[in-house]
């Protein structure tokens, strides 16, 4: 995540499908932004899940289901 972050991620994230950004990583636990809170209004939701979780709901066939900026 220092030199690739923060990474765009498409899935089926909380029963919709659209992107998410993965902000850290801790073990098994992932640190994530996501614009589309279910309430509305710009701030977005902030949270974390398993690795177990997104691995499941991330859009594996879509290509570039994963984006990252280059390292510097």
């Amino acid at each position: 995540m220092t030199l690739y972050g923060p990474v765009r991620a498409a899935g089926d994230w909380y029963g919709l499908g659209h992107v998410i950004v993965l902000t850290g990583i801790d073990g098994d636990t992932l640190r994530l932004n996501d614009p589309d809170d279910r309430i509305g209004g710009d701030d977005g939701r902030r949270g974390t899940e398993a690795v177990q979780w997104f691995n499941h709901h991330l859009f594996w066939a879509l290509d570039r289901c994963m984006m990252y900026k280059p390292a510097k």
